[in-house]
């Protein structure tokens, strides 16, 4: 083989090659596109609805929190409304979770985990309210007397 062969062959093979590794870097490209946009479309979503979830969750908190500490009927009523209120809000936001934004079966797993201890948590809570009324009542027949 001689030089002029030698040359004319390595310059053939320059293009080839910018060719293949511009098909790969394509390629990889296209799949960077579909991972973004999946995280966009869908993970963007998610994120939001967990920190409406969130919201929820922590005012139905602060409404048993200032059941339990309210000092007046009106103030019990109140937060015992927003607590309801807050309650349905969340059960609304896990069934739209759950219908359109779980990604994979460990987010179901999780999503269903969160759900069985928000019912636990939120059985506690109604038995405090029960408590606290009863405490209510209590007093009130106290006074009475």
């Amino acid at each position: 083989m001689t030089i002029a062969r030698r040359i004319v062959l390595l310059a053939g093979a320059v293009p080839l090659v910018l060719v293949a590794l511009g098909v790969l870097n394509h390629g990889e490209l296209a799949r960077i596109e579909s991972r973004s946009r999946f995280v966009s479309d869908m993970q963007v979503a998610s994120l939001s609805a967990l920190g409406k979830i969130s919201g929820a969750f922590e005012e139905m908190r602060v409404a048993l929190r200032d059941h339990v500490l309210a000092a007046d009927a009106a103030g019990r009523a109140r937060s015992r409304r927003t607590f309801t209120s807050r309650r349905a809000e969340l059960d609304e936001l896990l069934r739209q979770y759950a219908d359109s934004l779980v990604s994979d079966d460990r987010d179901r797993r999780l999503l269903d985990e969160f759900r069985v201890s928000n019912a636990e948590w939120t059985d506690t809570a109604l038995e405090i309210y029960e408590r606290a009324y009863e405490e209510l009542e209590r007093d009130d027949d106290a006074r009475v007397l």
